[in-house]
């Protein structure tokens, strides 16, 4: 069974983009490959982002972790206080004078 942690990391997983892929990309100035560059995978599909520097690479990806982290937080919140929610209707439910005192609902 699934934490709620999971959950919530598969849900922003849906629509987050996600590092898929870090490699270099072509430059055409040098014929090499040495342009840094990471392919983003996400809601709207693959894609590629190139980079001056490994270093602006770097930021990058630390800065799409911090927002994803952020959001899966959020969506986490969002869950426990759903299941706390479910729990207390489902207490108040079940919290009747019969089910306190069963022998109550004997007696007619």
């Amino acid at each position: 069974m699934k934490t709620l942690k999971q959950k919530a990391i598969e849900q922003v997983g849906q629509y987050m983009k996600m590092v898929s892929d870090i490699d270099y990309s072509y430059n055409e100035d040098t014929q090499q490959w040495d342009v840094p560059a990471v392919e983003w995978d996400g809601g709207y599909g693959r894609h590629w982002s190139r980079y001056e520097s490994e270093e602006a690479r770097t930021q990058a990806m630390q800065e799409n972790e911090r927002e994803f982290d952020a959001e899966v937080e959020k969506v986490y919140k969002q869950l426990v206080n759903a299941a706390a929610m479910r729990y207390a209707q489902n207490e108040q439910a079940t919290n009747t004078l019969g089910n306190i005192c069963p022998q109550l609902a004997q007696l007619k």
